[in-house]
């Protein structure tokens, strides 16, 4: 680590022992078996095996869910390459460049290999933590406007791309609770947050649509209308507060850490 980055870290630490009711701090990479980025499986010799799929960025959903991709052929890949890669049940995959985005959670084992692309970086678990709340507790904490804004001042760059190295998320410090329920219980809470705002977007949309079916078939529908009428405006009215109040939360800690 450069000397830039140590501060940065060192400040972080700071700021999440201040803010968090936690016991102690630890690192991503007390808790992981591996943190890596992808290898290739279609290279070198004795490549035989074409019974297995491979996913991108693009497979992985917003809540974190993978769709394996179809009907979508590959060459085949070395088979000891492609044991060493394959996903397994709580890993946790994404990109690595530029900036971090979607993060897939693996949420089962799947009956054939399942490899992600080499622009892509795992987490694997170590055995204590493979089970429980840990892997979609570390994906709710990697979704913190705080720790994106952290991990994305860290990048460095490599052949003109800013990328994450491996070992800023082994140092990545993580609270933890005294209470052994609270990493899931909060990645249960972060979660809903997420889901509540997406709620309320859709919910803006369909209000949209109903003042135009209002427009057009008035009389039928201005009795339901009337009545959700406030709670459709107070929703949107909360969904933009919490947009305004989440940019400008993420605009400040962009600005403090590349200041620092």
């Amino acid at each position: 680590m450069t000397d830039m980055q140590v501060a940065k870290l060192d400040k972080l630490k700071k700021i999440l022992l201040a803010n968090y009711s936690a016991k102690d701090l630890t690192t991503l990479g007390e808790w992981a078996e591996k943190i890596s980025g992808v290898s290739k499986v279609r290279a070198g010799k004795n490549c035989t095996e074409d019974n297995y799929t491979e996913i991108s960025i693009n497979d992985i959903k917003e809540d974190g869910s993978i769709v394996l991709p179809k009907d979508k052929k590959f060459e085949k890949a070395n088979k000891k390459a492609l044991e060493s890669q394959r996903l397994h049940e709580s890993d946790l995959i994404f990109g690595f460049r530029s900036k971090i985005g979607k993060i897939g959670l693996v949420s089962e084992e799947y009956g054939i290999p399942v490899v992600g692309n080499h622009g892509m970086m795992r987490i694997v678990f170590n055995l204590e933590h493979k089970l429980g709340g840990t892997s979609p507790y570390v994906r709710s904490y990697l979704y913190q406007p705080l720790i994106r804004s952290y991990l994305n001042s860290m990048m460095i760059k490599k052949n003109g791309t800013n990328v994450l190295e491996p070992e800023t998320l082994k140092t990545l410090p993580i609270p933890t609770f005294i209470d052994t329920g609270s990493e899931s219980e909060f990645s249960v809470m972060f979660n809903l947050t997420r889901e509540m705002g997406e709620w309320a977007r859709k919910v803006e949309e369909s209000a949209s649509d109903a003042y135009y079916l209002q427009h057009k078939k008035g009389p039928e529908l201005s009795a339901i209308l009337s009545i959700d009428h406030k709670l459709l405006e107070a929703m949107i009215d909360w969904d933009r507060k919490m947009k305004a109040l989440g940019n400008g939360f993420e605009n400040v800690l962009n600005r403090d850490f590349q200041e620092s």
